[in-house]
């Protein structure tokens, strides 16, 4: 069983895979986050009433965060990631919210102002 959504919001979402992709990372969902932080975005399998896509975005750990936890004892790889937040495309396929990312700037690419 799966999961549904526009057409409009499945181009959106991968407008943001194609145009912030993480360099050198084979993964469709890597993305290269604001302050030049790298993350991934997961999707959630519920459909949206208006036809729009949501999920979860988590980001990589800064050098301070990372000093951090080491300080504390931990083993901190640089592979380790926190959630940033989420994301929301509308049905129309407009960004709502997208944690990391230049919402506005995004809108303004595929056609909203």
């Amino acid at each position: 069983m799966g999961y549904g959504y526009t057409q409009s919001a499945g181009k959106t979402l991968e407008y943001i895979s194609d145009a912030y992709h993480a360099k050198g990372d084979a993964s469709s969902n890597t993305i290269t986050l604001n302050g030049g932080l790298w993350g991934f975005y997961e999707v959630t399998t519920r459909d949206q009433a208006d036809g729009g896509i949501s999920g979860s975005v988590h980001r990589s750990l800064t050098e301070k965060e990372k000093e951090y936890w080491k300080a504390r004892g931990l083993k901190v790889s640089d592979t380790a990631v926190i959630k940033a937040g989420s994301f929301k495309i509308s049905g129309s396929g407009k960004v709502v919210r997208f944690a990391g990312l230049p919402v506005k700037e995004i809108n303004r690419a595929i056609g909203y102002a």
